[in-house]
């Protein structure tokens, strides 16, 4: 299955591209495209979304956020991966 990933972040590991698609086994969920990207579970622990010193995004999954990294992802589906707001 392909998915396509947008990426609204600035993460250096990241490809430098803004949008590209990837190819991933059926059944493939958040946690596979992660570990395919290299990216680690560090940058999708939202129970440490208030230290303010850890690394994190939001993930996308249609346009809704993603609550767990073991969403399975279906042919054509769309990751976004955007910096999360900052409220005061």
């Amino acid at each position: 299955m392909r998915v396509k990933i947008i990426n609204g972040t600035h993460l250096r590991d990241l490809p430098l591209k803004r949008e590209w698609r990837e190819e991933l086994p059926e059944g493939g969920t958040v946690e596979d495209l992660l570990s395919k990207l290299g990216l680690s579970e560090r940058y999708f622990n939202l129970d440490r979304i208030e230290d303010k010193s850890a690394p994190y995004m939001i993930i996308l999954k249609n346009k809704k956020p993603v609550p767990t990294s073991e969403v399975e992802l279906s042919d054509g589906d769309v990751i976004k991966f955007i910096h999360p707001f900052s409220v005061s």
